[in-house]
């Protein structure tokens, strides 16, 4: 009699049971997680006398065999899967042992021998048998996978025997051409993530040994040369330290570290001590509003704000940005984006009443600032608001450096969907914030903020909604309107006092009036407005047809005229930028190639001179060695002519 498919999946899993408790689950991305349970271990020799040598290529082939099988119904391919499992038991067990060292297998190493990789014969020179027993000497490893271990990557990748041919060349000096050390560079990169990875993941499941693990941690944290980024072992530490604060074993972590963050004079930079410090805020304030957790924090006696205080006060936002974020192994793995990424949004989600006491306190220094400007003195702040704002701008900026990962981008991708409507509360009010009148210090640092985080259709439809909420007759928030209405009175301004243009840019005026120019802090803030509608008008389709078509907006016209005038070429780029952005719509594509005729920005002479952005490649961005106008210019071309079942030929 046939059993019902639960019934099977039932006896599958007693049976399994029965061999060995080895338990699979089925979690929701497909992966599997082996729990092996033994009675005790067996000594390496006693496994070495069992069991024939495991080769490095059989244990990755085992661990990708485990990560992709999910026919958890076929009880015959489950033990199959224990079966194979089986083999490599002792090495599950002792993952961080290896199998010592055997003079049968040493013998084996001679000049001119064959090994048998991955069932092909390679023949092994002198170099390799003595390279293999450097590394068996190192790592108490056994010959014969010492000599795997050199070449079954290479096996893998290319033939062995003409690559370590061309290696062997006396003019190479082993590391070969640029290809080979291609190759190298990616197997160190790839062994150095997976190592940062694997600690990672012994501070989240082996929190029980959280006390000892710090042992190691703050020798190396409080050892961290005086300003300077952090190497990647103090990266490791720093980050292992964070994700300890976190583990289920916290409060006995966070009572630790409050007795080491106390004394800030045993910490070479205090500034590491101060991230230090911002880390056991946040997590103690964490477990604080926690139901479940709150009582477990009970025997830590500490001012959580005041160690906020004492973090911002040693400069733990300014390292974070420059020494951590800057760190040339931070974009090594995901693990270092996600860590900083959830400590930034935690302290915006459990310190609200504190980041608006800093950031008036920060407004005040820059009050400050500009009186002493205005007095002809200079003066230093603090601006650690802006510091903070910053942290974020940079952490997802590093995607768009052109060596990060595509697993950092869709890591990045996924986190910033936080800011938007989907995420918590407390980031959206933040987020908010951005509408207010603030200095251009911290206006400028927003507007930046949001277009970093703006990856996804959803995040620019919720910033664009944002500031379209905002009615033009409010004097103390800032939304489109009104950026829409000073670029409409900058194009205006520059119309009239250029009198009636014939020219672009350089029409005369039958009276003689004040040359037009842009004030410094207006100008940083319009072109990072801009900046902003570019980003959000290049991923929300609707965003862009309401800039477009939005008649008292007319972003069109007031862009292009602005181009038109003589401003400085950053703004130009921006403007011009944005029009392209917009010129993506196909809808849209006719009228803004209509509008680029009117304004006359490519035209020319009646003797043949050239006029326009042409002629002001000539006699501004050469001269000034900035070409903004001109990639701009180039970027709506290039979107327009994407359009290639429209014809434009016929326009030009």
């Amino acid at each position: 009699k046939k059993t019902s498919g639960l019934e099977k999946k039932q006896e599958y899993r007693e049976r399994s049971k029965e061999n060995n408790d080895v338990i699979f689950h089925k979690r929701e991305r497909q992966q599997s997680k082996i729990l092996t349970n033994v009675d005790g271990q067996r000594s390496n020799a006693q496994h070495c006398a069992s069991h024939s040598v495991i080769m490095w290529i059989e244990v990755r082939r085992a661990c990708e065999t485990v990560q992709s099988f999910d026919n958890f119904e076929s009880f015959d391919a489950c033990t199959n899967l224990i079966k194979e499992i089986e083999k490599f038991k002792w090495r599950i067990q002792n993952i961080l042992k290896n199998q010592g060292k055997s003079a049968a297998d040493r013998a084996k190493l001679k000049p001119d021998s064959e090994v048998t990789i991955d069932g092909i014969k390679l023949i092994v020179d002198q170099a390799l048998c003595n390279e293999a027993i450097i590394i068996s000497d190192i790592f108490n490893l056994n010959e014969i996978d010492a000599m795997e271990l050199v070449l079954s990557e290479l096996q893998a990748t290319f033939n062995v025997i003409t690559e370590f041919h061309m290696l062997s060349q006396p003019n190479v000096c082993g590391l070969g051409g640029p290809r080979h050390q291609s190759l190298l560079r990616n197997v160190i990169e790839e062994i150095r993530e997976n190592c940062a990875e694997s600690l990672y993941s012994l501070c989240e499941w082996g929190s029980e040994h959280a006390n000892e693990f710090l042992l190691d941690i703050y020798p190396i944290l409080k050892s961290v040369p005086l300003a300077e980024k952090f190497s990647a072992h103090h990266l490791s530490a720093w980050i292992c330290l964070v994700k300890l604060t976190s583990s289920n074993n916290a409060s006995g972590v966070l009572a630790n570290l409050v007795k080491e963050i106390r004394n800030e004079t045993v910490w070479s930079d205090q500034s590491v001590c101060g991230t230090a410090q911002l880390a056991c805020a946040v997590s103690l304030r964490a477990l604080a509003v926690s139901p479940a957790d709150h009582l477990s924090i009970t025997n830590v006696e500490v001012d959580v704000d005041k160690v906020v205080d004492r973090a911002i006060r040693n400069m733990a936002m300014l390292f974070i940005r420059h020494g951590i974020i800057g760190s040339d192994s931070f974009k090594l793995c995901t693990t270092h984006v996600r860590v900083v990424d959830t400590l930034l949004k935690q302290l915006i989600a459990l310190f609200p009443a504190k980041l608006m006491e800093i950031e008036r306190n920060s407004e005040d220094e820059l009050t400050w600032v500009d009186e002493m400007s205005e007095k002809g003195q200079q003066a230093t702040p603090a601006l650690h608001y802006e510091s903070i704002i910053r942290c974020i701008v940079d952490l997802y900026q590093v995607v768009d450096d052109s060596k990060s990962s595509d697993a950092l981008r869709l890591c990045l991708v996924e986190l910033s969907m936080s800011y938007s409507s989907s995420g918590s509360m407390e980031l959206c009010r933040f987020m908010e914030r951005a509408r207010l009148s603030h200095h251009v210090v911290h206006a400028v640092a927003y507007l930046d903020f949001l277009c970093s985080v703006c990856r996804t259709q959803q995040v620019a439809a919720f910033i664009f909604d944002m500031f379209a909420k905002v009615p033009p007759n409010d004097d103390g928030c800032v939304g489109w309107d009104h950026v829409m209405s000073a670029l409409r009175s900058y194009e205006r301004l520059f119309r009239e006092r250029s009198g009636v243009m014939t020219m672009f840019g350089h029409s005369l005026s039958t009276q003689q009036q004040p040359k037009a120019a842009i004030p410094p802090r207006e100008l940083i803030g319009l072109i990072t407005w801009v900046n902003l509608a570019r980003t959000v008008v290049d991923l929300d389709d609707e965003a862009a047809e309401v800039f477009l078509e939005q008649r008292q907006w007319a972003v069109l016209d007031a862009a292009l005229g602005v181009v038109s005038a003589p401003v400085p070429l950053p703004l130009k780029g921006a403007l011009l930028k944005l029009v392209a952005a917009l010129a993506k719509r196909e809808l849209s594509a006719i009228r803004i190639w209509n509008a680029l005729k009117a304004h006359r920005l490519c035209t020319y002479a009646e003797n043949g001179t050239l006029l326009g952005l042409q002629k002001e490649l000539d006699e501004r961005e050469c001269v000034e060695e900035m070409f903004d106008t001109s990639l701009g210019f180039v970027s709506i071309l290039k979107s327009l002519l994407s359009h290639t079942h429209m014809g434009f030929q016929e326009y030009i």
